[in-house]
């Protein structure tokens, strides 16, 4: 999914579905347009999605040092399942989050 304003990409999501479970790949939003709600429009639209493929749960991977993200996630419901060190190098971890999919899927 990708959000444009006045016919510039502002940010994308990337989410791949199994019969289960949707990993949510990656969003980034354009670092000029950050802090203006587009990551929770692509957050709130992926999870839509999800839920209308029927998958029960979304699961996503982030540098345990991006706090902005990891709040965004946490304000969706996201709860930590475990952390895999050094997963983006040497002294990069990431944590793996995860939730269900359905019901309220914002704050």
């Amino acid at each position: 999914m990708l959000a444009a304003r006045d016919d510039l990409l502002r940010g994308v999501i990337a989410l791949r579905f199994g019969p289960d479970v949707c990993d949510l790949d990656r969003i980034v939003v354009d670092p000029q347009q950050r802090r203006q709600g587009i990551g929770r429009s692509l957050l709130a639209s992926g999870l839509e999605l999800a839920a209308t493929r029927g998958v029960q749960e979304m699961i996503l991977e982030v540098r345990t040092d991006n706090a902005a993200a990891i709040a965004l996630y946490r304000a969706y419901g996201f709860a930590q399942l475990a952390v895999r060190g050094d997963y983006y190098g040497p002294g990069r971890d990431a944590m793996i989050m995860g939730r269900p999919v359905g019901g309220d899927d914002h704050e």
